[in-house]
C-alpha cells in the first residue's frame, strides 16, 4: 500500500488565505478557484450557508462569490443540489493524473488530505482571520 499526501483548500497561493476554524470548532475547506468549473462559491453550501460570503468576507472581496471554484474532492452530499445516486468523488486531470499513474497508484492506496487552516471571529458582522 501506498500513502499519498494531498494538499486541499485555499491557502498563500491558492485563494489567498488559509481555510477557516470557526468559533465553534467546525472546519471548511475551502475549494480553489478554478475558471474552467461550472461550479461557483455563491452555490456551494455548508451548515446551510453558501460559502461565497465566506470566501468574500474571508479575502476581503480579492475573491468574489460569483467566481468557480474547484469543488475536489466532492464529498458532502449537501453541499449542492444532488440527484438520487449521487456518490462522493476525487479526482486528478492532466499532470497530477499522469504523475499517479507513473507512481503505480491503485486501489487499496490511501489518499491523506491536508490543509492550511486559522481561526476566525466575527467582526463588525463580518468573518474575518483571528490575529
Amino acid at each position: 500500500m501506498k500513502i499519498i499526501i494531498s494538499r486541499k483548500g485555499f491557502d498563500s497561493i491558492s485563494g489567498g488565505v488559509p481555510s477557516p476554524i470557526f468559533p465553534d470548532g467546525k472546519i471548511l475547506s475551502l475549494p480553489i478557484p478554478d475558471k474552467n468549473s461550472k461550479i461557483t462559491y455563491k452555490k456551494i453550501l455548508w451548515e446551510n450557508n453558501n460559502i461565497g460570503q465566506i470566501v468574500e468576507e474571508l479575502t476581503k472581496e480579492k475573491k468574489k462569490a460569483y467566481y468557480f471554484a474547484h469543488l475536489d474532492p466532492d464529498i458532502n452530499k449537501n453541499s449542492l443540489p444532488r440527484e438520487d445516486n449521487w456518490q462522493p468523488i476525487f479526482g486528478q486531470l492532466g499532470a497530477s493524473q499522469k504523475h499517479l499513474e507513473n507512481q503505480n497508484i491503485t486501489i487499496g492506496d490511501l489518499f491523506l488530505f491536508f490543509g492550511l487552516f486559522r481561526s476566525i471571529i466575527t467582526e463588525n458582522g463580518k468573518w474575518e482571520m483571528e490575529i
